[in-house]
């Protein structure tokens, strides 16, 4: 061992299961992402219980993370493990804290310093993830006086910073489950069809799926000349359609089964699943 060599106090049982939960939380991120979104979370680190803390620190010779999990009379949450783990940020690592803080729903934020001005601003970092995956995340930065100066958000998701980086954050994620969803759309048309089989449904004959960046207009084109634009609500539900025949006028009927909530619409139309679909549709 070379002179430089620093040895390293091994890591307490404690701190190894506390590991070893952070990596259980990041593999089933989508799980918690959806109870964060749900519960509508704003609670801090201060939020869990005094007497709860003070009951995890009378048994410091456990190695159980499961004994240091406050006693509730029903099973923890995600949201429950990850709030009181953070909690006891000074058992772990400033990268772990880190790790921990962008699974959850709080923001980070940070300083820099503007030099034509001299002066600082307070930067936010929004993180989101979306089916297991964490995507691009966005910054917003404020000059002294809590005026928004910078973004990195879409123009089409940006309303002037209204409602702070939380509110701002639960719009980038709503965008990004909505384009997932009209993604997996897109890929369930693909795979409906039967190639060469002539006497093949014409609602499995597709042209293209299509969509604005925004994802609030999805927009299907059939080879049969049948079209549809749907107009999606931030929440990710069909709340219009329109439905034109080839040789002109509405279809009422293909309308109705299109209304709905968007991640269910390959399903409705008849792509996925054993459902009727479009069949059961007359006219």
């Amino acid at each position: 061992m070379s002179a430089s060599s620093t040895l390293l106090p091994a890591p307490s049982p404690l701190t190894s299961s506390l590991e070893a939960k952070i990596a259980q939380l990041e593999s089933s991120r989508a799980a918690l992402e959806s109870s964060l979104l749900s519960l509508r979370a704003h609670r801090t680190l201060s939020s869990i219980p005094t007497s709860n803390l003070e009951a995890s620190q009378a048994s410091p010779g456990s190695n159980s993370l499961a004994s240091t999990i406050p006693n509730t009379t029903s099973p923890p949450t995600s949201l429950d493990l990850l709030n009181f783990t953070l909690s006891q940020s000074d058992l772990l690592s400033a990268h772990t804290q880190t790790r921990l803080h962008r699974l959850s729903s709080i923001p980070t934020t940070f300083h820099v310093l503007d030099p034509s001005k001299n002066t600082k601003q307070l930067g936010v970092r929004v993180d989101t993830l979306v089916d297991g995956r964490a995507h691009k995340p966005i910054y917003i930065f404020y000059d002294e006086s809590g005026a928004v100066v910078r973004h990195t958000v879409p123009s089409y998701l940006w309303r002037g910073g209204d409602g702070g980086p939380r509110v701002v954050r639960a719009r980038v994620l709503r965008w990004r489950r909505r384009k997932l969803w009209a993604e997996k759309i897109q890929k369930a048309a693909k795979g409906a069809q039967r190639v060469g089989d002539v006497r093949e449904e014409w609602w499995r004959r597709v042209e293209e799926v299509e969509w604005d960046a925004a994802v609030t207009v999805v927009r299907v084109k059939w080879m049969s000349g049948v079209r549809a634009e749907m107009k999606v609500s931030e929440k990710g539900v069909v709340e219009m359609a329109a439905v034109m025949r080839k040789k002109g006028g509405r279809w009422r009927g293909v309308e109705v089964v299109l209304m709905g909530e968007l991640r269910g619409l390959a399903e409705r139309i008849g792509w996925v699943g054993e459902g009727p679909g479009l069949n059961a549709v007359k006219g």
